[in-house]
Formats: C-alpha cells, sequence, structure tokens
C-alpha cells in the first residue's frame, strides 16, 4: 500500500469518527482529537476492560 493511499485512508476514518462525536453530542475540539487520535483511544479503552477484568476477578476471589 502506498504512503498516500494509507494517508488518505487514516484521514477518511478520522473525519468520519470526527462526524460520529459531533453527531453523539461532543464538543468540536474532543470529537476533532478523538477522530484524529483513535488508535490511541482504542489502547486506552482496551487498558480500561482489563483493569475492569482484573479488578472484577480480585473482587470475586475476595468474595470466596
Amino acid at each position: 500500500m502506498s504512503p498516500a493511499l494509507a494517508l488518505s485512508l487514516y484521514l477518511i476514518l478520522a473525519l468520519s469518527l470526527t462526524v460520529l462525536r459531533l453527531n453523539q453530542g461532543w464538543r468540536p475540539g474532543d470529537a476533532l482529537f478523538n477522530g484524529l487520535f483513535w488508535p490511541a483511544d482504542l489502547g486506552r479503552r482496551g487498558i480500561d476492560l482489563l483493569m475492569a477484568g482484573l479488578l472484577d476477578l480480585a473482587g470475586q476471589e475476595g468474595r470466596n
């Protein structure tokens, strides 16, 4: 894949996510930031899910 095509696809996805966030009621700056840096947001959400799972597991062990 050429770098120009990869950049174009990334920017199209970023613009789409920005419009989605705007339609969800986000402020324009937050929506644009989220749209442009979505890989970082995916990583953050993965960490959130991992920590929630670990805390739930620790809570279940404490009850037994």
